[in-house]
Order: C-alpha cells, then structure tokens, then sequence
C-alpha cells in the first residue's frame, strides 16, 4: 500500500514538475549581430510610424494635455498613435531592452519612454535610444 502511494507521489511531482517547466518563458539569448539588427530595424519602424502619423495629423487635432513647450503637448491623435505602438511595437521593445540589459546596455531615455510615449516626441526618443544602444553593441 505505502508503495502504490510512493509511486503515485512521484508520478504526481513530475508531472506538476514538467507542466510548470512548459510554462516557464524561456528566452533565447540572440546574438550580437542579430540583436544590433532586431534593434535597427525596430527602430527604423518607429521612425516610420512616427513620419506615416505625423503626416496625417488632423488639422484642428484636440488638445488632450496643454504644455508651454508644443513637443511635450498631447493630442488625440497622439492618443491614437500610442495605441498603435503598444499593439504593433511595445513587445519587441520591451524584449530588445531585456537582451541589451543581459549585456550591461542600459539607456536612461528608453527608461523613461518606452512604456508610454506621450506623444511623437516620445516614440522618436524610443527610436534614437534602440539605435544608440544598438551602436554601443561592438
């Protein structure tokens, strides 16, 4: 009886043991050049992004948080833009600032917009950092 019970135990361990380790999010560590690549060419789509929106930015766009200085102003089609990076950029770069801080590149600008760029101000310091950091991967 003690023995069906031992054995059961320890079928039970490892399969709790092999579920969790699926689970687990494993992250393979890229290389140097395919991470100075990845990050280049985020960065290139964010330059993108930016000029693509910039371009069609209503004429009378609502004014959603007033600045003295116009850059740091946010409109609603700010709004909108912000939208569009954290559906289509926020994972990648979230993933590129891991891999550089594995290898000790760390930018303070990024820090402090890659969550939620207020507004193309914002996403084009994203842009610079990604390609800043990218540089400094010799």
């Amino acid at each position: 009886m003690e023995l069906g019970f031992l054995l059961v135990a320890v079928v039970a361990a490892v399969v709790v043991a092999g579920v969790l380790l699926r689970r687990r999010k494993v992250r393979h560590r890229m290389t140097r050049a395919g991470l100075r690549r990845r990050a280049l060419r985020e960065a290139a789509r964010l330059f993108e992004l930016v000029e693509e929106r910039e371009a069609n930015r209503p004429v009378g766009d609502a004014v959603v948080v007033e600045h003295e200085i116009p850059h740091r102003r946010v409109t609603l089609h700010d709004e909108g833009t912000q939208r569009i990076y954290v559906a289509e950029h926020l994972a990648e770069v979230e993933e590129l600032r891991e891999q550089f801080a594995r290898r000790g590149i760390r930018s303070g600008e990024l820090e402090r917009h890659y969550r939620e760029p207020a507004n193309s101000a914002g996403l084009r310091t994203v842009a610079t950092a990604l390609e800043e950091m990218a540089q400094r991967l010799r």
